[in-house]
């Protein structure tokens, strides 16, 4: 590896002076990580999830995939504490927000419900036509069949389903913008 990685392990419930310990570590060190902790099985698990991230973060070429956040080209994937998901873009109706959960409404007219924010899945995608139109809906601008302008907000409807999504004031001249360009 082209770095040298550090890791002080600092047990809380030993009374140690531990400047000695700091002197020791060399001046050109790029990384160091301390670690306190009152048990140490309590630092094991801090102390595998940091290694690997510096080696992940810090040898792309061995590692070429961020599987924090994995990007497939044109699916969704996203973790449950059960399973990974790949949606394809193409499959995705649009995406509503209900508090701390995110539910992916699918052309087949089935959803898909996972704990994680709507701002943590914009954050996945790499598509331009899955756009957020509200702060609760992503859209997916090949799915519309048409936009209500006289509702407030304004209504998304979508080809072969009866759901709706909304268009908040904040969004209206990206969307326009969109649709005109189209």
């Amino acid at each position: 590896m082209s770095e040298i990685f550090n890791v002080l392990i600092i047990n809380e419930n030993l009374e140690i002076d531990y400047r000695n310990e700091f002197s020791l570590i060399p001046q050109n060190n790029k990384r160091l990580n301390i670690i306190t902790a009152s048990n140490i099985k309590d630092a094991e698990e801090i102390i595998l999830k940091t290694t690997i991230n510096l080696i992940l973060i810090s040898e792309p070429k061995i590692f070429p995939h961020n599987y924090n956040n994995p990007v497939s080209e044109g699916k969704l994937t996203l973790r449950t504490s059960r399973k990974i998901i790949n949606i394809n873009f193409s499959d995705i109706l649009f995406i509503e927000s209900d508090r701390h959960r995110c539910i992916i409404n699918k052309t087949d007219n089935t959803t898909i419900s996972v704990s994680i924010s709507i701002g943590n899945i914009l954050e996945k995608l790499n598509n331009s036509n899955l756009v957020r139109c509200h702060r609760s809906f992503i859209v997916n601008t090949e799915k519309i069949s048409s936009i209500d302008k006289s509702s407030e907000p304004w209504l998304i409807h979508f080809n072969n389903s009866n759901k709706l999504a909304f268009v908040s004031r904040s969004y209206r001249n990206s969307i326009s913008r969109i649709f005109n360009n189209m």
